[in-house]
Order: structure tokens, then C-alpha cells, then sequence
């Protein structure tokens, strides 16, 4: 029978102890990781060096010889597989231990205020999400004295109904250039705070999607014998006007307003319509 040759331990302990005591153990995961395909090593990787810990990575890195970044991307497959798994609906009782929440009364409570000036969203949608990062919520709550993995956090904010949306970038050059821009954040969270207590109105100000007025076509129907014509091309320049929508939301008693104006979108325009409001 043929037998397929395993890679030998490159870690430290290995190349420098013969008498190591995990050198048996590091065999066998050389030995089982040739066993996998691509993709089986990559998740099998991506367990063991969770289960490690600490220096993990780089451990399973030097045993099975596969990267670091497969691995990390291995962790990202499956926490992203896992994730899309569908539920199944289930009469048994659960056992095991009791979730987070119920173990510490207070911790959505906590995560909820750690949030509220961290939430954003599609002005067009009701999609909401989160920009700060699981680990950093994670480590607020662990300073705070409340036990929370990043794993349960993000169970708690689906729960919540947020999802997490991380941005790439290579080059930051506004955080650093200006590191008075968190300050300015937080100085605005300050006085959300302070104008709340007091009953003080707090306006979320925003101009929507611009509207072209004439004789042209828009979506949808209505009962008629015979459809309306209208204009072949919707150019500008033979409109009647163009309807700017200018939007107040009252955040303290969660209230919207819509002032439509045919003027361009000017600080002036803005400033009339908080005034009308």
C-alpha cells in the first residue's frame, strides 16, 4: 500500500528538543492533515489554532506548512459557513449553558448604550449596521465587568436586528492627519446626551433623492383606456422644475418631516426648512 510522506514539525520545540513532549502531537496533526483536501485543511487549520490560543497561528503554520493568512482566511470561511447554516426548529430542550444575556441582566443594556452613537444606515433602506468592530465592543464590555466574547456579541446585535459592515482601506489619512475627529464625535455625543435630559429637540437633517418635474415617464400604473405620452428623454433642460426634498427627523420623538423646495440645494435652502420646522 502506498504511503504518502509527512511533513516534519518545523516549530522551535521540535527542531530544538528531540525529547519535546508535543512532538507526538504534532506528528499526528501532520500526519491527519495529509489526509485533507485544500479546503479541509484550511478549516482544519483554522480549529486548531483557535483551540491553541495565543500563538496558535504560527504553531499550526510551522506543523502542517500552510500560511498564516490561509489560515486566517480559513477562520473567516468558517465563521461565515457557520453563520449561513439554516436554522432548524427544534421541540427538545436546549441544555448546556445558559447564554450570556441570562447570566448577566445587564449586558444588552450595556452593549445597546455602547452602540447608539456607533449605528448607521442606508437613508433609502431600513438596513442598519454597526462600524465599530466586535473585538472592540467585546473589550469595552470586559472593562465594564461584563463576560462577552465576540462571537455572543454578534448574536446579540442580529438579535438586535444590526449587522456588521467592515471597511477596507490601505490608507487612513484622515484619522491621521486629524486626530481631533473622534474628539468632534464625541463631543456631539456629549451634547446628545445633555439635550435629551433637558427635552431639548435633537434633528437628524438630510436631503433625499432629487426629483426632475415634467412630462416625463416614472414607474407605475394606474386604470386608464388610453396611456399618458410623454417626453422621449428626460432632459434637464426641458423640465419643469426640479423638486428638492429636504428631511427632518426629531430622533427624541422619533418624528419625521419633508419639506420639498424647487430651488438648488443651498445652505440657505437648509437653513429655511429647519426654520419652517
Amino acid at each position: 500500500m502506498a504511503t504518502e510522506k509527512v511533513r516534519l514539525c518545523q516549530c522551535q520545540q521540535c527542531q530544538e528538543n528531540d525529547d519535546h513532549p508535543d512532538k507526538e502531537y504534532h506528528r499526528q496533526i501532520s500526519l491527519f492533515a495529509a489526509q485533507l483536501n485544500g479546503r479541509q485543511k484550511r478549516w482544519f487549520a483554522a480549529l486548531e489554532s483557535s483551540r491553541i490560543g495565543a500563538g496558535g497561528v504560527q504553531l499550526i503554520s510551522n506543523i502542517i506548512g500552510i500560511s498564516a493568512p490561509t489560515i486566517h482566511q480559513g477562520r473567516r470561511d468558517f465563521v461565515n459557513a457557520i453563520t449561513e447554516l439554516p436554522k432548524v426548529a427544534s421541540t427538545k430542550r436546549r441544555s448546556g449553558r445558559p447564554p450570556a444575556e441570562k447570566k448577566q441582566p445587564t449586558l444588552e443594556r450595556e452593549l445597546e448604550r455602547l452602540i447608539i452613537n456607533e449605528i448607521a444606515g442606508d437613508p433609502m433602506t431600513d438596513q442598519k449596521w454597526v462600524r465599530v468592530s466586535l473585538r472592540s465592543l467585546s473589550k469595552q464590555l470586559n472593562e465594564k465587568g461584563l463576560s462577552a466574547a465576540p462571537t455572543t456579541v454578534r448574536r446579540i446585535l442580529k438579535k438586535m436586528g444590526f449587522s456588521l459592515r467592515a471597511n477596507f482601506k490601505k490608507k487612513n489619512g484622515v484619522r491621521a492627519n486629524y486626530p481631533e475627529r473622534d474628539e468632534q464625535f464625541k463631543y456631539i455625543a456629549t451634547l446628545k446626551d445633555q439635550f435629551t435630559v433637558r427635552s431639548l429637540p435633537i434633528v437628524s437633517v438630510d436631503t433625499k433623492k432629487k426629483e426632475l418635474i415634467g412630462n416625463f415617464k416614472k414607474s407605475g400604473r394606474s386604470w386608464r383606456r388610453t396611456a399618458d405620452e410623454v417626453d422621449e428623454h428626460d432632459f434637464p433642460s426641458i423640465g419643469v422644475c426640479r423638486a428638492v426634498p429636504y428631511g427632518i427627523y426629531d430622533v427624541n420623538k422619533n418624528l419625521g418631516y419633508v419639506y420639498v423646495g424647487v430651488s438648488n440645494d443651498t445652505p440657505r435652502f437648509a437653513v429655511d426648512a429647519i426654520a419652517l420646522w
